[in-house]
């Protein structure tokens, strides 16, 4: 048995325990590494949606965009104007991939049970809500704003925060088990 202190001769360990509740996610159901892993799978299939919706728009130009796209509620972008459309494009693949590539770091991170491989999901999702914010503001300010989609992107703005602080408590986890020498 390891002795905590300035007189033990063996190596010092932290107390750690797997089961902790502050390793639990979804009011205790499920450990935060297994929340993290499905964050990112959801990130992972999130993002390949966008991505091939942005190459879509990307490849159909502004005169073929699909009638949804057309619904000024849904895009409020001037579809007439082929630069609005490719830039639209342009931010929605570029986006996309920062997303996918910090998702599947994520996974890795938690999989293989390295701490730093989920910082850079914390720091994109940290500038998603920052970003989806400001726009959720800026939407409210300009006075057009749909009630639809400013529900959207505040249960967007909701659901960012508490993925935030699931993959944030696996980080701790995994640094505090790095900590305690266990693994």
């Amino acid at each position: 048995m390891a002795q905590n202190g300035p007189s033990s001769t063996g190596p010092v360990t932290a107390e750690f325990h797997e089961d902790d509740p502050d390793y639990r996610c979804l009011c205790g159901c499920c450990h935060v590494k297994l929340g993290t892993i499905i964050i990112g799978w959801i990130g992972i299939v999130f993002c390949a949606i966008l991505l091939v919706f942005g190459i879509g728009i990307a490849i159909w130009g502004p005169n073929d965009v699909p009638e949804i796209l057309q619904d000024p509620k849904l895009v409020e972008i001037e579809l007439a104007a082929p630069t609005a459309v490719s830039i639209s494009a342009g931010t929605l693949i570029v986006s996309a991939l920062i997303g996918l590539v910090a998702s599947v770091l994520l996974l890795y991170g938690a999989y293989k049970e390295r701490a730093g491989f989920l910082i850079p999901w914390l720091v994109v999702e940290v500038i998603t809500i920052v970003i989806m914010i400001i726009a959720l503001v800026a939407k409210f300010l300009s006075g057009r704003s749909h009630a639809d989609i400013v529900l959207i992107m505040l249960v967007d703005v909701l659901l960012g925060v508490w993925y935030l602080t699931i993959v944030y408590s696996c980080y701790k986890y995994l640094k505090d088990k790095k900590l305690a020498n266990i693994g």
